[in-house]
């Protein structure tokens, strides 16, 4: 063969193998896209803050949580000593003031049903549930936190303070549009107020 000739057959080579490269390079680039889109931005969805905040299956219709439980079905049974709210504005508004739990989910829901309403979703009911409660002490890891939940430290049980807290985990979660209602748990870690919230269709 003539030295052209090999020159040719080098630079085809060169071009496929350089086509090759870009098209690896663009798939990258969109695995990388959908990982961040679907995920948040991270390989879990966990947040870099020590375990003080999570979320469960239905963020993004996943079937298991953050934290490694699986998800079986549950059915949490509201206690005689907890209320129910579907209520328009808040009953506990004031972080300092001294809440009754009824206070707090309504200002929970409140809350929630604010941001949903923004959004032109429909509002959700919400209850006090021992379900969420301990989902909450169990920082978002415990069975309890079915059949989709959302978790964190906030710094009061006010409801906008508590929603804008689980905004920042994943606010998509609490603008799921096939949610109806929600269950609130509040627990007191060593002066640390955890918060779960179970959410059904």
């Amino acid at each position: 063969m003539d030295p052209a000739g090999r020159d040719v057959d080098q630079a085809d080579a060169r071009r496929h193998g350089l086509w090759g490269l870009g098209v690896l390079a663009m798939v990258a680039v969109i695995v990388v896209a959908f990982m961040i889109i679907f995920t948040g931005g991270s390989d879990d969805n966990n947040s870099d803050d020590g375990g003080t905040s999570s979320y469960g299956p239905g963020a993004f219709g996943g079937s298991t949580s953050s934290t490694g439980h699986a998800s079986s079905p549950s059915t949490s049974t509201p206690s005689s000593d907890e209320s129910s709210s579907s209520s328009s504005s808040p009953a506990c508004s004031d972080p300092g003031a001294s809440c009754t739990p009824a206070q707090q989910v309504a200002s929970v829901a409140a809350a929630v049903n604010a941001l949903r309403a923004q959004h032109g979703l429909s509002s959700v009911t919400a209850s006090a549930s021992p379900n969420a409660q301990q989902c909450a002490a169990a920082r978002g890891g415990g069975s309890t936190c079915v059949p989709h939940y959302i978790f964190a430290q906030v710094p009061s049980t006010d409801g906008a303070t508590v929603v804008a807290a689980l905004a920042k985990v994943n606010a998509s979660w609490l603008l799921a549009p096939d949610a109806t209602r929600i269950e609130v748990g509040f627990s007191d870690s060593g002066g640390a107020i955890l918060c779960a919230v179970l959410r059904f269709p």
